[in-house]
């Protein structure tokens, strides 16, 4: 036999839920998002990123045939120098050792590698070289030593287009990563998901009949009348069967008492 899911009880025991263990489930939010900015703010340490644009061209020939036939191989050029930059280690090299020439880098040629990025832009001869680093002035550096390094290369390599920059690197001040706002909705996002996936698992674990409605739900039968729990000092104050076997005798004994005098 088919047996529907009522999204209507679903949902009402997911409230029931939230409403019985909400400050639970608020307290594991609040960690969760402390976490997140101990992560953001303390540990993960602050990226600063600077790029330079360069353009690469044909010089035009003289039988005029440049056109859409000189744009495709600038294109297919592009993608060259991509290689030259993110896969040999030739550029990452020579930057590495002229920067340490400067004194102004401390990493080493394999950090240059993995900080340096290859943009293109879409459909256009231009692109861009982008360095990320923990120091802004570091990545501004190597942006530009990279593209300077790379011009030198790709005329070694007898390229026919012409590489050119365009702008130089900036310094950015301003940190790309982490980016705060996004990392504590993250931690605010795990924490309620953690929250409600705990919070479910405990009352699915939890045996106990908490609620007149649980009764009738168990037994199929409805609820007549419910006893309050006492505490121990409130039935010390009010004692219920404390008494009852000296008031029995008692009322036995003046009913004997009647009936005497009525003989």
């Amino acid at each position: 036999m088919n047996q529907w899911i009522n999204v209507g009880d679903v949902m009402n025991m997911l409230s029931r839920i939230i409403k019985k263990r909400l400050l639970f489930g608020m307290s594991i939010v609040f960690i969760s998002i402390g976490l997140s900015a101990i992560m953001t703010y303390v540990v993960m340490p602050l990226k600063f990123s600077s790029s330079t644009r360069l353009i690469a061209e044909i010089p035009e020939s003289g039988d005029g045939n440049s056109g859409v036939s000189n744009v495709n191989f600038n294109l297919q050029m592009i993608n060259t120098y991509k290689d030259i930059i993110t896969k040999s280690n030739t550029v990452s090299n020579e930057t590495y050792k002229r920067l340490r020439k400067s004194g102004e880098f401390k990493g080493t040629a394999a950090d240059i590698k993995a900080m340096i990025r290859f943009n293109q832009e879409a459909e256009s001869q231009m692109f861009s070289i982008s360095a990320t680093a923990e120091n802004a002035y570091d990545a501004r550096e190597i942006a530009n030593m990279v593209a300077i390094v790379f011009q030198e290369q790709a005329a070694k390599v007898g390229t026919i287009a012409k590489v050119s920059v365009l702008e130089e690197a900036q310094l950015n001040i301003e940190p790309v990563s982490p980016k705060h706002t996004v990392m504590l909705l993250i931690g605010m996002i795990a924490g309620m998901i953690l929250a409600l996936v705990v919070a479910f698992i405990l009352e699915v674990s939890d045996q106990r009949v908490t609620s007149i409605n649980e009764v009738e739900t168990i037994f199929s039968v409805p609820v007549i009348g419910t006893i309050n729990l006492m505490s121990s000092e409130e039935l010390s104050k009010k004692p219920i069967f404390a008494n009852f076997d000296e008031t029995l005798r008692k009322k036995k004994h003046r009913r004997r008492k009647r009936q005497r005098e009525r003989l």
